[in-house]
């Protein structure tokens, strides 16, 4: 379960570089191409929480712009 949710904080935050597969495709036209780095933490975070150790680091790279620590806040809540 971790590494499924680690795989979407990776797809949110817009790293394809396991080749773009359905789910990363599906975002893609969901969020028209672009990244989501409050659904990317939100991700990591859910991962690190089921175990997912390197899922803290990978959300502690990303930084977030005012807009999307409303989001992250959104989505935690």
């Amino acid at each position: 379960m971790a590494e499924a949710m680690f795989r979407l904080g990776r797809i949110y935050a817009g790293d394809t570089a396991n080749g773009p597969g359905l789910i990363s495709r599906v975002i893609a036209l969901v969020n028209e191409g672009g990244v989501d780095h409050a659904q990317a933490i939100y991700w990591f975070q859910m991962a690190a929480k089921t175990g997912g150790a390197t899922a803290i680091s990978a959300s502690k790279q990303i930084e977030l712009t005012p807009t999307e620590r409303v989001s992250l806040a959104d989505y935690i809540s």
